[in-house]
């Protein structure tokens, strides 16, 4: 066997989202991002570790962090998540959007700068593979395949280690100082998500079939 994951989008779509994230790049060499735009999508349970996230951007969000994070998925946390954004005074800035069609999900891509998760346990996750092909640079806990995705010198995206929550918001607040290596980050991680196509995965097992 080989190490995938089903993938969600052919060749022809990663083309298509070529203009776009080449808008997006020219943006950031031009102005930084004053308030970036995070999105986190899985099942609300505990493996998928959204809570941990959620306490990240309560300290960001009382250090006066400019930010905007989109939560998607639905699940058995649902509840208690929307008190602790109410509790916490972060109604305007945290979004639990429930579960999203694949055109929704997109468009949500589009508008985002960076994919966070931070599960547990995780293998190859088909969440990061999906945002690289929108040009958004994943911030992943150190799962078992994570720093892969990311490139061994981190040339795709960011890791963090899931412990003190501090340790995640070192990193978001590191990446603000350091946008200078976001559009490099997007076009790394465009080359990457290239061969975790439809068409390249039916490619792939019709070899390994033959």
């Amino acid at each position: 066997m080989i190490k995938s994951f089903s993938p969600s989008f052919t060749n022809e779509e990663w083309l298509r989202e070529e203009a776009l994230v080449e808008k997006k790049i020219a943006k950031l060499k031009s102005n930084k991002i004053e308030a970036p735009v995070f999105i986190t999508v899985g099942s609300l349970q505990h493996n998928k570790n959204q809570q941990y996230i959620l306490n990240a951007f309560k300290i960001l969000n009382e250090q006066n962090f400019l930010f905007k994070l989109f939560i998607v998925g639905d699940g058995p946390l649902k509840d208690s998540y929307h008190k602790f954004i109410n509790d916490n005074n972060l109604a305007d800035k945290v979004v639990l959007t429930g579960k999203k069609t694949d055109v929704e999900l997109k468009e949500l891509y589009r508008q985002s700068d960076f994919i966070i998760q931070a599960p547990i346990a995780e293998g190859f996750g088909k969440v990061p593979i999906e945002g690289f092909c929108h040009g958004v640079v994943p911030i992943l806990s150190a799962t078992a395949l994570a720093g892969e995705m990311i490139g061994n010198n981190h040339t795709r995206g960011y890791l963090f280690k899931l412990g003190e929550v501090n340790t995640l918001v070192s990193v978001i607040k590191k990446i603000e100082l350091e946008q200078h290596k976001l559009p490099a980050m997007i076009q790394e991680g465009r080359i990457f998500v290239q061969k975790y196509t439809i068409d390249n995965w039916v490619g792939i097992f019709s070899k390994v079939l033959h």
